[in-house]
């Protein structure tokens, strides 16, 4: 076997390789394949956000790219008949994809995810199949760069193919990309026919603010429904600013979640606009700052996935979030994004009157987003640790950038590095605010 990878390491550096022209023994077959499922199971493990599970669909697209190299061992036996070829090349182009696989795993654990690099990370691997292919052939059976050249752009072009249409699925999936949401027994139309009433009613039902007070209001978004870890942090939210920060009769909750859509207005990318206008129109604007909490799955677009079982929802991007909070009529506001690559949102909010801060830069996933998890890694460092020690929402954001940043160390998790903007005319707003909350009396939630 040890042979064998030599050989592509001297294809590799457009060496000569002299086949044996001896059949490759069962054992050194076998263990080849053996170490091409193991490289593609670590390329697959390594390409995939946490949190992660095993998908044995997985075997199905594997299966297929071996079975094309059996057909391509087959195709140029026929091409060189007089010698024992299909077993050496199907050899030399198992431990190719080998040898690539795991090179392209230190290119994707280098780079970051939303960097261009990582797609051309995967036009570059297959130019390189190819052309070590191409090379192969050639070896395999003399019959010449030309057409060894035309068969390996026949295996290319099945692999660009294959990578198009076939239905497969890799071997490693984030759990939110294939968990059934729970079972969901309504009408789908009545539940969105009813929206707006109940965003009507939920901001209706809100206290008025107070003459001559800086009121805080809350609105806590939890996005998507296929784990109920967001629920329950927007629920902690709401208790901790009731009690903490004088919100009780100012906060307001939309929510997706099968088994709770009966008791909150969905969240919705025109629900979240409704409720801002709603709470826009009620607020003092040269007195009171509006709170917006926003968690569920990111991704490196830079959307924040929006989901109910069977509503076909749109996702949140950074420009409709900007839209919503512009048209609200809200002067102050903070705005807390907590997914993974939320760092996309913070330059489009950045102004002087808002605090943005968001659980990852632009190019990091987040971690915590788990169906068991009590809340997301950055929910529970910055809602549950650092306020509940502190008042100031910046200095609580550093405190929790470096809870965050010590328990990634020590998992040896890629950093999310959360990020924050602080406007100027914001920063000393909230320090009129904070006055009045450090004088009242501490009282803590209690965590999920």
């Amino acid at each position: 076997m040890k042979g064998i990878f030599v050989a592509v390491w001297n294809l590799v550096r457009l060496r000569r390789v002299r086949p044996t022209g001896a059949p490759i023994a069962p054992g050194v077959f076998i263990g080849l394949v053996l170490v091409a499922l193991a490289s593609t199971l670590v390329l697959d493990w390594v390409a995939t956000e946490p949190p992660r599970s095993f998908l044995l669909a997985g075997v199905q697209s594997w299966s297929v790219w071996v079975l094309l190299l059996i057909g391509l061992g087959a195709l140029a036996a026929r091409e060189a008949p007089h010698a024992a070829v299909g077993g050496p090349l199907i050899a030399l182009l198992l431990a190719t994809g080998a040898t690539l696989d795991l090179v392209h795993c230190v290119v994707l654990a280098t780079v970051p995810a939303a960097s261009p690099a990582v797609v051309m990370s995967y036009w570059l691997r297959l130019v390189l199949e190819v052309s070590i292919a191409a090379r192969a052939i050639d070896a395999c059976t003399g019959i010449g760069a030309l057409r060894a050249s035309s068969l390996g752009a026949l295996y290319g072009a099945i692999l660009l193919g294959l990578s198009w249409n076939l239905p497969g699925e890799g071997f490693w999936h984030t759990e939110s990309s294939f968990e059934a949401p729970r079972a969901a027994s309504f009408d789908a139309e009545t539940l969105l026919h009813g929206q707006a009433d109940r965003v009507r009613g939920a901001v209706g039902a809100l206290a008025p603010e107070r003459p001559g007070v800086a009121d805080l209001f809350l609105v806590s978004v939890a996005a998507d429904a296929t784990q109920g870890v967001f629920r329950r942090e927007v629920e902690y939210v709401q208790s901790l600013f009731d009690q903490r920060f004088e919100t009780s009769g100012h906060s307001l909750l939309l929510v997706n979640d099968d088994a709770e859509r009966d008791a909150y207005p969905l969240a919705t990318g025109s629900n979240l606009a409704d409720a801002l206008t709603g709470i826009g129109a009620r607020v003092d604007r040269d007195d009171d700052v509006v709170f917006l909490f926003l968690t569920g799955h990111g991704g490196p677009d830079g959307r924040v996935a929006v989901s109910f079982p069977r509503l076909p929802l749109n996702d949140l991007e950074p420009e409709d979030l900007v839209r919503a909070l512009d048209a609200s009529g809200i002067r102050w506001q903070v705005v807390v994004v907590s997914a993974c690559y939320s760092g996309t949102f913070l330059e489009p909010l950045r102004h002087p009157d808002r605090l943005v801060i968001t659980a990852s830069a632009a190019d990091r996933a987040s971690f915590g987003c788990s169906d068991h998890a009590p809340m997301t890694e950055f929910g529970r460092a910055f809602f549950v640790e650092a306020l509940g020690d502190e008042i100031s929402f910046p200095r609580a954001f550093e405190s929790a950038r470096a809870r965050v940043a010590e328990r990634e160390r020590a998992e040896k998790l890629t950093p999310s590095l959360p990020q924050i903007a602080l406007g100027d005319a914001i920063a000393a707003k909230l320090e009129t605010m904070e006055a009045r909350w450090r004088a009242a009396p501490v009282v803590t939630a209690q965590a999920p």
